[in-house]
């Protein structure tokens, strides 16, 4: 596996109850590939990992734990996280 400077992970979350309730609906799929989306009808992207309905634990096993050993390595990390959360989460390196 060819190592990169920046990997970048999306995670879809799913419905709120409220946004069920509302009739509201998903608006990203999978594409034809594991680690690709589609947004709408026709736009496609690939991301490093693409993670539906995934916990927040298993998000942090994928994407962050393993940056936390290579910190102890000696190379330095950062893990930023972008979009809205339904809780709050710290992490504090």
């Amino acid at each position: 596996m060819q190592e990169v400077n920046v990997k970048v992970a999306v995670r879809v979350r799913p419905l709120l109850g409220k946004e069920k309730l509302n009739g509201e609906q998903v608006c990203i799929r999978m594409g034809g590939s594991p680690n690709q989306v589609i947004v709408g009808t026709d736009k496609a992207f690939t991301f490093d990992h693409v993670l539906f309905n995934t916990s927040q634990q298993d998000v942090y096993t994928l994407c962050v734990e393993p940056l936390v050993h290579s910190i102890f390595d000696g190379y330095n990390a950062t893990v930023f996280a972008y979009g809205q959360t339904v809780y709050p989460l710290l992490i504090i390196f």
